[in-house]
């Protein structure tokens, strides 16, 4: 990752394009940019109006205006088209999008042993309305896989859904998981539930102090610092450890944030914590409640302990530095976005 271009964009929206070029990709998944008024060349989130941008002629700030498109779902690089298919009006039809207000709050912050803050504790960080909507769509998509064998879908958009679900084994003896990928669907259908997530993110984000830039020794708030608002979702997954015993001691290589919310209760299985590394030789090991969530640096060597009993069941969603990921790109890495950008 090149943080001086990510040095660069602070300010502005980090989902831009280093390479500056087009989107005009044939895949029936992604809506062609190139019908959308370029501004500097460079590909944007439409998420909210007024996004920032640069300019590539002088590379200063600028607000990109609303493009021209026929269809809000090319925030989240879909094809209209696709979305006309008839698993996916079913899966739309299905989905319930009615909230229940919630009021999380900041419990608790762990630090590393320099005292700097590397995740944060959030209670009551999402509604039990939220969570079934979640676990709506990822049984969705699950069933769009199965019928979209049937259906006259197109083998490549069969290929790109079929994706979307991945016995996700970390190799032998390291545990693993069942992973529903959820993006870009939850932002074009449940947009209010990727909007709980990266709240909760953005709560953290100011509890920690994560969004002061320590730049020469100095301390500077920066309401624009990595803040989580200005982020894309890389992946947003519906984890289940039924049948999985745990999962080894990993960071999650690419994102900023990991927003981890547990969906049981505590009582439902035994065993399973999570546990986050303080330090090389220490880690804090937490068992959250039903609905909390924690929030930390994706870098952070974190896992699951081994569940002895019960099913452990999870909502996770990271955040990174470029744009949404698209249909059938299920948690890239940094080099695939490139190459996907440049196609």
């Amino acid at each position: 990752m090149d943080l001086q271009r990510i040095r660069h964009q602070r300010g502005h929206h980090f989902a831009l394009s280093s390479r500056g070029q087009r989107i005009a990709s044939s895949s029936p998944f992604v809506f062609r940019r190139s019908q959308i008024k370029s501004f500097g060349q460079q590909p944007f989130i439409l998420s909210s109006t007024n996004n920032p941008s640069i300019d590539d002629n002088n590379d200063t700030a600028t607000i990109a205006k609303d493009p021209i498109t026929s269809n809000a779902l090319s925030q989240h690089w879909i094809n209209d088209e696709f979305f006309k298919r008839d698993v996916i009006v079913e899966l739309q039809r299905n989905m319930d999008s009615k909230r229940e207000a919630n009021s999380p709050t900041v419990t608790t912050i762990h630090r590393n042993k320099v005292g700097n803050a590397i995740a944060v504790e959030v209670a009551s960080a999402i509604s039990s309305e939220e969570v079934a909507t979640m676990r709506a769509l990822s049984g969705g998509i699950k069933n769009c896989i199965d019928e979209g064998k049937k259906s006259y879908m197109e083998l490549d958009e069969i290929k790109n859904l079929e994706k979307h679900f991945e016995h996700r084994s970390f190799g032998e003896g390291k545990g693993g998981n069942d992973c529903t990928y959820l993006a870009p669907f939850l932002q074009a259908i449940v947009p209010g539930v990727a909007e709980t997530a990266k709240g909760i993110a953005t709560l953290a984000w100011r509890a920690a102090s994560w969004d002061i830039d320590v730049e020469n020794g100095e301390t500077n708030p920066d309401d624009n610092y990595f803040n989580p608002m200005s982020m894309g979702i890389r992946t947003s997954e519906h984890l289940s450890y039924n049948g999985w015993r745990s999962l080894e001691a990993h960071k999650d290589v690419g994102s900023i944030y990991t927003i981890m919310i547990s969906i049981k209760d505590p009582e439902d299985y035994g065993g399973g914590e999570f546990f986050l590394h303080n330090s090389m030789f220490e880690s804090t090991n937490m068992k959250l409640d039903k609905f909390s969530a924690i929030v930390f640096k994706s870098n952070t060597i974190h896992g699951v302990r081994p569940i002895t009993s019960g099913h452990r069941e999870s909502f996770v969603t990271e955040l990174w530095i470029n744009d949404d990921s698209p249909i059938g790109m299920c948690r890239p890495t940094e080099e695939q976005w490139e190459t996907f950008l440049s196609s």
